[in-house]
């Protein structure tokens, strides 16, 4: 792959690749492509617990869109595809505490520091490549922070908070009428 070219912004979704994987509370783990409403995955509050949540919502639907996806390699052997504008918490590694802010990947450096489900990791690559389908699901916990490739990642990109509190309204939904937002995987 090419090397990491900051700057280099995708106009696409910000999203994950389609073959990136959740793991689900019955123990398997699942393509974020195939995850459905009502699926339980790993995710992060923002205190960095661990826990799984109901998926409320699937933004995007089945497709094939084309875009440029960050690939980062930690040092204990992760690795996530994820768009240029996508939010992940990262941060110095020497840093005393896992509370990393909210960074865009195409801002991300060799030898920052990501959350992963056994701790900090270190990057240990960052490379740019072509490619096939955006995903991303919305989950109850309302932290929007989920567990994808066991690296703690943001539901969403360019502006967390703006868009978590938009997504408030599906939680409330799911919570008291779970068959409302049963279109989410009808539109996939």
């Amino acid at each position: 792959a090419p090397p990491f070219n900051p700057g280099s912004g995708s106009k696409s979704k910000d999203c994950f690749a389609g073959t990136e994987q959740v793991s689900l509370e019955s123990g398997g783990t699942k393509d974020i492509s195939e995850v459905d409403v009502g699926e339980r995955i790993m995710v992060s509050d923002k205190n960095g617990n661990l826990m799984y949540s109901d998926v409320v919502f699937v933004p995007h639907k089945k497709n094939n869109e084309q875009t440029t996806f960050v690939k980062l390699n930690t040092a204990n052997g992760h690795e996530l595809k994820i768009t240029t504008t996508h939010l992940i918490p990262s941060g110095l590694c020497d840093v005393a505490t896992n509370a990393f802010e909210l960074i865009h990947a195409e801002k991300l450096n060799v030898d920052m520091c990501v959350n992963t489900i056994s701790g900090k990791d270190r990057i240990v690559s960052i490379t740019q490549l072509s490619g096939h389908g955006v995903y991303t699901v919305v989950t109850a916990e309302n932290s929007g922070l989920i567990v994808v490739n066991g690296i703690i990642a943001s539901s969403f990109g360019k502006n967390h908070m703006f868009v978590n509190m938009f997504y408030e309204i599906h939680r409330i939904l799911f919570s008291f009428l779970p068959w409302v937002l049963d279109f989410g995987v009808v539109a996939k």
